[in-house]
C-alpha cells in the first residue's frame, strides 16, 4: 500500500488532549494497516513552549511513521487570523499533495474542511469531511459570536453555506451521533440530495482506560477511601455547566453524606474555586486536581460515578463528548442532562447512569435516587458500563469504521487524484 497516502488536517493542535485521545489514536492505528499519513496541525503557543512534551509527541509520531507538518495557530486579530491560517494551510497542503502525490485528504471539522475543499477542487484528490459538530450554531450558543451582531449574521450565513457545500462535495461525511445523522438525512431528503454519511462517535482506548483493582494513590491522597466520589474531568465554562453540576452534587450530598466532588481540569483553579464558594461548598466536600491526558485513567479509577452537564442547545445533538466513553470504559456510571448526542439513549437502554431532564431540584433528586439505586444494588453495573463502551465507543470500532472509508476511496481511485 505504498501509494496509500493521506493528508490529515486538523485545526486543533495535535499537542492538545482532545487530539491526543481522538485523531492521533486513529491515525496511529490505521497507519499500521499500511497507510502513510502526513499530519498537518495548527499548534497553540502555550503547548509549543512545553519543549519536553513537544519532543515526546514528535518522537511518538516519528516512531509511528507519521510525517508532522506543524503550523502556528493565530489567535489575533479575530476572524482575520483564521483566514490567514486557512490561506497558509491551503498553500502548504498544495505543496504536500503535489510533492507526495496525496490521493485522499481527511479534514477534521470546518476550518480544516475549507482547506481540504479548496485543495481537492484544484487537484482532484478525494476529500473526507469529518464533521465534529455544527460550527455556526456552536459559536453562537457558546458565546464566541454575539448573536445580535451584524458581523455574526454574515459569518453565520457564510459558515452554514460552506458546511452544506462540504457535505455535498466531499466523498464521505463523518458525524458523531445517530441523532445528527437522522437530522441531516431528513434535511437531505427534502432537498432531494444524497451523500455518503457515516456515524463514528468519539471513541476510547480500552487498553488505556480500564477499571483497576487499586485506586490511584496520587489522587486518592486528597479523598478518603470511605468517601463516595463523584468526578468531573475536562474544561469548565463555555459548554460545561459547573454551577449546575455543583447543584446536583449538593443534592447527592443530602442523601450520601460522605460524598465528595473531584474536579480534574486545566481551567483556571481560581475560577473553579470561586464558583464552588458561590455555591457555598465547604472545603471538605471537593478536591481540584490538574492532570495530563496520560494520567486520566488513574483519576477515573479513584471515583464511584461521573458527571457531565452541557448546555442543551440544538448543536449539541451532534456532540459526543470524549469523556463519556472514558468514564464508561473505567466502569463508571454517568449522570448527564438531556439533549447531548446519543448519551440519553445509551444510558436508558443499558441502565448505566441517570439522566437529568431539567436543571431543577426535583430533577436532581430523581436522578440521584436512580444513580444510588444502581450503585448500591446492581452488582454488574461497572462491568456493564465497560461493555457498553466496548460495543459502542471502542477505539477499535472507530478505527475499523475509518479504515472502511479509506479502503473504499482508494479502491475507487486510480493513480494521483480522482483518476
Amino acid at each position: 500500500m505504498k501509494d496509500h497516502r493521506v493528508l490529515y488536517i486538523t485545526y486543533d493542535g495535535i499537542l492538545e488532549p482532545i487530539a491526543q485521545s481522538q485523531a492521533l489514536n486513529y491515525i496511529k492505528g490505521i497507519g499500521r494497516e499500511g497507510f502513510k499519513f502526513y499530519l498537518m496541525s495548527f499548534e497553540k503557543k502555550a503547548y509549543i513552549n512545553e519543549l519536553d512534551y513537544l519532543s515526546e509527541v514528535k518522537s511518538d509520531l516519528d516512531h509511528n511513521n507519521i510525517s508532522w507538518i506543524r503550523l502556528k495557530y493565530h489567535r489575533w486579530p479575530k476572524i482575520f487570523s483564521t483566514f490567514f491560517d486557512i490561506l497558509a494551510g491551503i498553500f502548504v497542503s498544495l505543496f504536500i499533495c503535489l510533492k507526495y502525490k496525496i490521493r485522499v485528504i481527511h479534514a477534521r471539522a470546518e476550518v480544516a474542511a475549507f482547506i481540504a475543499y479548496v485543495v481537492s477542487r484544484l487537484l482532484g484528490t478525494r476529500f473526507i469531511y469529518d464533521r465534529r459538530g455544527v460550527m455556526a450554531h456552536d459559536y453562537i450558543a457558546g458565546g464566541m459570536w454575539t448573536k445580535t451582531s451584524p458581523v455574526t449574521k454574515i459569518l453565520f450565513k457564510i459558515v452554514d453555506s460552506l458546511d452544506k457545500k462540504f457535505l455535498f462535495k466531499s466523498d464521505f461525511t463523518v458525524v458523531l451521533t445517530q441523532r445528527i445523522a437522522a437530522f441531516l438525512k431528513e434535511d437531505l431528503l427534502l432537498r432531494k440530495r444524497e451523500i455518503n454519511l457515516k456515524v463514528i462517535p468519539c471513541c476510547v482506548d480500552l487498553q488505556r482506560f480500564k477499571p483497576k483493582q487499586s485506586n490511584n494513590p496520587s489522587v486518592r491522597a486528597s479523598v478518603s477511601n470511605k468517601e463516595f466520589v463523584l468526578i468531573y474531568t475536562g474544561s469548565i465554562g463555555t459548554w460545561y455547566l459547573l454551577e449546575e453540576m455543583v447543584d446536583f452534587f449538593n443534592e447527592l450530598k443530602k442523601v450520601r453524606m460522605n460524598a465528595r466532588l473531584l474536579i480534574v481540569t486545566h481551567s483556571e483553579r481560581d475560577l473553579v474555586e470561586e464558583t464552588l464558594k458561590l455555591k457555598r461548598m465547604d472545603n471538605e466536600s471537593f478536591a481540584i486536581d490538574l492532570k495530563r491526558y496520560q494520567e486520566m485513567p488513574g483519576c477515573l479509577n479513584s471515583a464511584d460515578a461521573a458527571i457531565m452537564f452541557i448546555k442543551p442547545v440544538f448543536s449539541k445533538i451532534a456532540s459526543c463528548p470524549t469523556k463519556f466513553g472514558e468514564y464508561l470504559a473505567c466502569g463508571l456510571p454517568v449522570i448527564v442532562n438531556t439533549g447531548i448526542g446519543d448519551t440519553r439513549e445509551l444510558i436508558e437502554k443499558y441502565r448505566i447512569g441517570s439522566v437529568v431532564d431539567n436543571f431543577s431540584a426535583a430533577s436532581y433528586k430523581k436522578a440521584v435516587n436512580e444513580l444510588l439505586f444502581l450503585v448500591d444494588n446492581d452488582k454488574g453495573l461497572r462491568e456493564r458500563c465497560r461493555e457498553v463502551a466496548g460495543k459502542n465507543l471502542s477505539l477499535e470500532y472507530g478505527m475499523q469504521s475509518y479504515l472502511d472509508i479509506y479502503k473504499k476511496l482508494f479502491d475507487n481511485s486510480r493513480g494521483f487524484g480522482r483518476g
